[in-house]
């Protein structure tokens, strides 16, 4: 997914990842950035606890968000 994500879409993905812990699936988000969207790395962090803050079932954070290269990402799996 892209930083520049709406309210309405961090809400689907919400949904797709609460519908895949129940169905005990280990889920991994992950922004990605290009060119000048690379300054505001620290904002995927945020967006991505977002995303997680959104989920309606019970889960753990198994890798906290981590920041390489281009990307922000966060894996979550059911408790």
């Amino acid at each position: 997914m892209s930083p520049s994500i709406s309210e309405h879409d961090l809400q689907i993905k919400a949904n797709n990842v609460t519908r895949l812990l129940k169905e005990n699936s280990r889920v991994t988000l992950t922004i990605k950035y290009r060119g000048r969207e690379k300054k505001q790395m620290q904002q995927g962090a945020e967006l991505l606890n977002k995303i997680v803050s959104l989920i309606n079932t019970k889960y753990k954070v198994t890798s906290a968000v981590k920041i390489t290269d281009n990307k922000v990402s966060i894996t979550v799996e059911p408790a």
